[in-house]
């Protein structure tokens, strides 16, 4: 019974006075109008960095122009013929001089592979005409490696038929022939 009493007892309402003084009396300020927030200004995007300027072009590989010898001569739009007589592989002092000047500039203005393009007058005999065409070009690159430009960076082509020459192209320059 005493249980029920007591259930009853806390269950039941309190008087209004009793209820007050159980409770402290909170006032809440009155509510203003929200006050109306500007829009967010609109982003702008950033302006993209300017490109840095293009570097300078390069400067051609005969400037300054530098004295050739005789049988080698300068083919547009770059790169440089050398002459061989017929049947010959070997260059004379001067000739190897001024390969070994090309090698130096090559070396110092170009990053890339050199090509070879070797050749040599037909003698009937194909395997005798690539062998001697391929001996140029191993004679052009030792004297191009005695300027300075390394020997990875030469590719030989030896060709076979054709003219008793051998093409320095520096890299990205291709033959101009209308018939290759």
């Amino acid at each position: 019974m005493r249980r029920r009493a007591l259930a009853l007892l806390l269950l039941a309402p309190l008087p209004a006075g009793a209820q007050e003084r159980s409770r402290p009396a909170r006032r809440r300020p009155p509510q203003a109008a929200p006050i109306a927030q500007p829009p967010p200004p609109p982003i702008e995007p950033e302006p993209e960095p300017e490109p840095p300027p293009p570097p300078p072009p390069p400067r051609p590989l005969n400037d300054p122009p530098f004295q050739l010898a005789p049988g080698v001569t300068e083919i547009p739009p770059a790169g440089w013929r050398v002459g061989f007589a017929p049947g010959a592989a070997t260059l004379d002092p001067e000739q190897a001089g001024a390969l070994g000047r090309i090698g130096a500039r090559l070396a110092e203005r170009t990053t890339g592979r050199v090509t070879l393009p070797a050749e040599a007058a037909d003698s009937g005999d194909l395997s005798d005409t690539r062998r001697l065409s391929l001996a140029r070009g191993r004679t052009v690159r030792a004297a191009l490696e005695a300027g300075g430009l390394e020997g990875r960076r030469i590719d030989i082509r030896a060709l076979g038929a054709g003219e008793d020459q051998v093409l320095i192209l520096p890299p990205g320059v291709t033959p101009a022939s209308p018939d290759r």
